[in-house]
């Protein structure tokens, strides 16, 4: 699951990639969504809006909270945090990754796909899990 208070390039680089992956683990149920916090339900839901269709992704929803604009409270995310990334089984979090505006770079995206491949993988299987290419 993603937080982001923007949606940018690098955003849609990092949901191209969470898109990939789920598209390649469906035997293992991953599934994603982006939700895009903002303080104006108005103005966040149209960008959201705008961000979805302008890249079409496939197996990520795109998505507002309107009465969050932070997130749910018990999340904890951090105000100075422009993206997070949780990654979770089971309603237990298994990997948390938050980046400052402009920090959601290639390096940050391939460590979201090494944590999220981790996850797939469980502890004794490695790098196995399945990606067929990577945006």
């Amino acid at each position: 699951m993603v937080f982001a208070r923007s949606t940018g390039d690098n955003l849609a680089r990092l949901v191209k990639k969470i898109d990939v992956l789920v598209a390649n683990n469906t035997d293992k149920k991953l599934a994603s969504f982006v939700n895009i916090l903002g303080d104006d339900p108005d103005t966040t839901a149209t960008a959201a809006k705008k961000f979805a269709q302008d890249h079409q992704f496939e197996n990520v929803a795109i998505c507002v909270a309107e009465d969050l604009p932070n997130g749910p409270p018990g999340f904890k995310i951090a105000p100075e945090a422009d993206v997070t990334v949780i990654g979770y089984v089971n309603s237990q979090v298994e990997d948390n990754q938050a980046f400052g505006p402009g920090e959601t770079n290639r390096q940050q995206i391939e460590a979201v796909a090494a944590g999220t491949k981790k996850i797939l993988a469980g502890d004794d299987q490695g790098d196995d899990a399945k990606e067929k290419d990577t945006p």
